[in-house]
């Protein structure tokens, strides 16, 4: 009936499933999800914590609204520590793509935009183990191909999919997370691998703005910001490798 994903160097606490299944069973919801607290890789705690706020909503457009208005700090963007309705995976044919990394990220970004109830828990269930040679950090000395060919996948998808969502209130915001995100990433890989791999169509992916001018100009936030990533997906190749 419900589906939990953990990490295979991750540990939940003793009751994290009692926790997550009182709340779904308390609330019927499509998922719950719970805070969590990072850990170092001999398992020592590193004192840093993932705390979401104690909250339920049953309407799929309050869902967005509150996720979209700041979707980094309201959702933990992986798939472990939530428990999933598996009627609602199935009934909205929600899967993973084969083969990728960072798979998860659009796996939940579909979860939100189709959710129609959700609760989050202030409750730690999950220990989420912190390692220096992991993927995850852009501080690595390197990066195989398939780690970039794949980040730059998953985020251009995931800026194609959500320009699918125009009646989000807070659409535009969200876009520019992705576009400074996908900044930050690109110099990282720049950074390590301008050496040993072509690069050019990874970053070109990397760096795709999916609004168009128009959309950009009349957007009342940030719009020089917005100009500014969009004209940088426009550029010559050799012009964005100088400003990267």
């Amino acid at each position: 009936d419900y589906i939990y994903f953990i990490d295979s160097d991750d540990m939940m606490i003793h009751d994290c499933i009692e926790i997550l299944y009182n709340a779904m069973q308390k609330n019927h919801v499509d998922f719950v999800a719970a805070s969590y607290k990072e850990i170092n890789e001999d398992g020592s705690d590193r004192n840093t914590c993932r705390i979401l706020d104690d909250i339920t909503i049953k309407n799929g457009k309050d869902i967005k609204e509150y996720l979209f208005e700041d979707y980094y700090d309201r959702i933990i963007v992986t798939t472990w520590n939530k428990l999933y309705k598996l009627s609602f995976i199935k009934e909205n044919r929600l899967y993973f793509i084969s083969g990728r990394y960072y798979e998860d990220e659009m796996f939940n970004l579909k979860i939100c935009t189709q959710c129609d109830s959700l609760s989050f828990l202030s409750d730690i269930t999950y220990l989420y183990r912190q390692r220096d040679n992991s993927i995850m950090h852009v501080g690595n000395s390197t990066f195989t191909e398939k780690e970039v060919k794949d980040r730059a996948y998953t985020t251009k998808n995931a800026k194609q999919y959500l320009s699918n969502y125009s009646m989000i209130n807070h659409l535009d915001e969200i876009i520019l997370n992705y576009a400074k995100y996908s900044y930050y990433y690109a110099k990282g890989y720049f950074k390590h691998n301008d050496e040993n791999m072509f690069l050019k169509p990874y970053i070109q992916e990397f760096l795709y703005y999916p609004l168009h001018l128009s959309e950009v100009l009349r957007i009342k936030r940030n719009r020089k910001e917005h100009l500014y990533y969009w004209l940088l997906n426009k550029l010559p190749y050799c012009i964005v490798r100088l400003l990267l």
